[in-house]
């Protein structure tokens, strides 16, 4: 899941995830929500001429906070299983993605 947050009146998103109450989420499998991100594009607000509006966008992967949280638990069995060990699992799961 990535979540994509706006703030300020600059304008809008859309494309292939869902917005409520200026958050963006996109839920997929990784592979897919990469495809669906290069599918979402903003449409500026209108404004006065010779004004600025000014729009923030903060993105938030799961994923992300996933790995972040069990990055002790990882880092334990990686140095009692061995390095090279790990190295090839995650070679196979990216190759699998």
């Amino acid at each position: 899941t990535l979540t994509i947050t706006l703030s300020g009146t600059g304008g809008m998103l859309s494309g292939a995830g869902s917005a409520v109450g200026g958050v963006y989420t996109i839920t997929d499998t990784a592979a897919n929500v990469q495809a669906k991100l290069r599918l979402v594009s903003f449409t500026p607000t209108a404004g006065q001429p010779n004004s600025a509006n000014t729009t923030t966008f903060a993105l938030s992967d799961k994923s992300s906070a996933f790995a972040t949280a069990t990055r002790p638990v990882f880092d334990k069995w990686a140095a009692t299983i061995g390095r090279e060990l790990v190295a090839r699992a995650e070679a196979v799961i990216r190759a699998a993605s």
